[in-house]
């Protein structure tokens, strides 16, 4: 849980409390992209994105969402000791924890920084910069015009 006040804890425990009721409402496609109301209290957010996931598009987005970020990691992989890599890493990751204990509010951003880390063999190549993996260098790459 993040830092509150014993108010704001109570109701991020209530918020998760009726995320997980929903989610047994409907488990495999979840309730769609709609704040839920189970109580005549409405929320839009359980303070974790994964249960919002399974709240709005259920087991089945959960798992979508996981196979993104399976293919994401794998490109980046690849690509491991070049440090465009290990920026993009650094930041899904910090992303992927906070994750965790609330919900991200800016998903665009997000989606940009899955994009660029999707890429990464497309921009180390577009780069005007080479690394060398031996000497762990970057080094300025020299364009011979004939």
């Amino acid at each position: 849980l993040h830092l509150c006040d014993r108010r704001q804890r109570q109701m991020c425990i209530r918020d998760r409390a009726l995320a997980l009721k929903s989610i047994s409402r409907h488990p495999i496609l979840g309730n769609g992209n709609v704040s839920y109301n189970l109580t005549t209290w409405t929320t839009t957010q359980a303070h974790n994105t994964y249960l919002n996931i399974m709240v709005q598009q259920g087991l089945l987005g959960l798992m979508l969402f996981g196979i993104i970020v399976f293919i994401v990691s794998h490109k980046l992989k690849q690509y491991k000791e070049h440090p465009y890599t290990k920026v993009l890493t650094i930041i899904l990751v910090a992303y992927f924890v906070d994750f965790i204990t609330e919900m991200y509010q800016m998903p665009h951003l997000l989606f940009c920084v899955i994009f660029l880390a999707y890429n990464i063999d497309k921009i180390v190549d577009l780069m005007p910069v080479k690394f060398d993996k031996d000497s762990k260098t970057i080094k300025k790459k020299i364009k011979i015009k004939i």
